[in-house]
């Protein structure tokens, strides 16, 4: 079950990265100028960041490390020196 709902927590992620990759395929593939290439190449990523940002911004639990702060850490530093 944990394996379903990691799979559905981040299958937006890696479906994101599979359009990225497709947009860039689908760039060399177009036959236009270098120059238009690397200014269409620069607005995938940028859009990618943007997207990525958005992602991540909506989906905080997926990237904060335990659930400490910095108070609960000093709290138990200092039961440890007491024992």
């Amino acid at each position: 079950m944990n394996a379903i709902r990691s799979l559905v927590r981040w299958g937006t992620l890696y479906i994101l990265v599979g359009i990225l990759i497709a947009a860039i395929y689908w760039e060399q593939s177009i036959s236009i100028s270098q120059g238009d290439h690397d200014l269409i190449a620069i607005g995938i990523m940028i859009g990618f960041i943007l997207v990525m940002n958005l992602w991540i911004t909506h989906h905080p639990t997926n990237f904060l490390a335990g659930g400490f702060s910095e108070s609960d850490k000093d709290d138990k530093e200092s039961k440890h020196y007491l024992k």
